[in-house]
């Protein structure tokens, strides 16, 4: 990361530790099943086997699902391969517009 990143998550990391302190939200199982509109689920090559776990099961939970793994990318794969992401990203979106366009 750089300098300004470092420094920016920095400056975010108090507001994030009152949304932890919060709590987030429930999500279950059962909410990923009625996920209804088609879902893109995205990770980097190098993300966290973690990461990789969680979207694996959310690929077998959530009905409409497409899958991208984006190589050479870590968990910020927009910014550590953005072409590939973006690519992903507005191929995903275009297949599922109502107009084709």
């Amino acid at each position: 990361l750089t300098d300004e990143e470092l420094q920016r998550a920095r400056d975010n990391l108090q507001a994030f530790k009152a949304v932890l302190a919060a709590g987030m939200p429930p999500f279950g199982e059962h909410d990923a099943r009625n996920i209804d509109i088609p879902t893109l689920l995205v990770t980097g090559e190098r993300s966290a086997p973690v990461l990789h776990r969680i979207t694996d099961k959310l690929e077998t939970l959530i009905p409409e699902t497409e899958r991208v793994d984006i190589d050479d990318a870590s968990h910020l794969m927009f910014r550590d391969n953005p072409d590939v992401f973006n690519a992903a990203v507005l191929t995903f979106i275009k297949s599922h517009s109502s107009q084709g366009t």
